[in-house]
């Protein structure tokens, strides 16, 4: 089921948020942020930590999973807005980490123990 948790200020974003499992609240976000994006990319930042805020809020026990290609945006940057945690280690593209999945600590907990 596709979402909308937050209106994004900029129609250049590239972000789409789907409900994954109805047993579990699961949201997952792709997005793309293009090498040279037309808007700055704290409006990106704005939106995912708009989006997460509206999930949490509204879904308190919500596992959230952001993946996409984010190009050179910073890891910490994404953790600081959403709390959410980096967990590629490996190249994706070539000697680069551009493509990326952050996740809740609680979920990262999970998959390393199954």
């Amino acid at each position: 089921m596709i979402m909308s948790p937050a209106v994004a200020t900029d129609k250049a974003l590239e972000i789409e948020w789907v409900r994954v499992n109805d047993t579990v609240f699961v949201v997952v976000a792709a997005l793309y942020n293009p090498p040279r994006p037309v808007y700055r990319p704290e409006v990106l930042l704005e939106h995912l930590e708009a989006c997460v805020a509206d999930i949490t809020h509204d879904h308190p026990q919500a596992e959230i999973v952001i993946a996409g290609d984010l190009n050179q945006m910073s890891d910490c940057d994404v953790n600081e807005r959403t709390g959410l945690t980096q967990i590629v280690r490996q190249a994706t593209r070539g000697n680069n980490v551009l493509d990326r999945v952050f996740l809740y600590p609680t979920l990262i907990c999970t998959a390393r123990s199954e």
